[in-house]
């Protein structure tokens, strides 16, 4: 199922389980942060064989910022998304100090700001969101923020992860590689200096393998490595 299908769908099974276990109207909204997640097959009608969901899309790049600071609290971090120029990005950041300033203590006012600046990676380059943000930096520290914390934890899992997984991936290269000079020694004698420089460039342990296994179908080195 195409991702923005599978979103329609998702939002028709959550609307049919809230009526369901509340038993009330329940109006569907999707609500689209960034022109990356745009579709020309969300058009606000949903229709299978046996259902029907009328929907409601919100474009948040195409709506007025002014929006965002009418409502909760919660919304105003999506303000730099909204239908804003680049160049009026100092105003709007000037506006939401003042705004998140005069009625939020500082406890808050980093969790908004925290959630700004990820939120701000969605339409600007990193660079642009910190060099705006720096003076919201130096007045309040984010590293406090339970939401920033958040962050930098998932960030070192992950990357973690992927340093588990180059690891374990240089591992079984190299125990591939010692293997196949083994086997290709005892096959064909000592690999050249040209071979030996072609077999430290594979890095797929896959690819070491599948040389070992054609061993015995070559007559030599070059004709292994070609």
């Amino acid at each position: 199922m195409p991702e923005a299908a599978g979103w329609v769908a998702r939002l028709h099974a959550y609307g049919v389980l809230l009526k369901l276990t509340y038993g009330l109207p329940v109006r569907s909204v999707l609500i689209l942060l960034c022109k990356a997640a745009n579709d020309v097959s969300l058009t606000g009608e949903y229709r299978d064989p046996w259902n029907t969901l009328i929907y409601e899309v919100l474009r948040v790049w195409e709506m007025s910022p002014s929006i965002f600071f009418s409502g909760l609290i919660s919304l105003l971090p999506f303000a730099p998304l909204s239908n804003v120029a680049k160049g009026e990005l100092p105003a709007l950041i000037s506006q939401m100090t003042a705004e998140i300033g005069t009625h939020y203590g500082a406890a808050l006012q980093k969790e908004i700001w925290a959630c700004t600046h990820v939120l701000m990676g969605l339409k600007y380059r990193p660079h642009v969101a910190t060099e705006l943000l720096v003076g919201v930096f130096n007045m309040l520290d984010l590293s406090t923020s339970s939401t920033y914390q958040e962050l930098v934890k998932n960030a070192k899992a992950e990357g973690e992860a992927r340093g588990e997984v180059r690891g374990e991936e240089r591992g079984r290269s190299v125990e591939a590689r010692q293997m196949l000079l083994k086997m290709g020694i005892k096959r064909l004698g000592e690999p050249d200096l040209e071979a030996q420089k072609a077999l430290k460039a594979i890095t797929s342990h896959e690819r070491l393998e599948d040389l070992a296994v054609r061993l015995f179908d070559v007559e030599s080195w070059q004709d292994l490595l070609r």
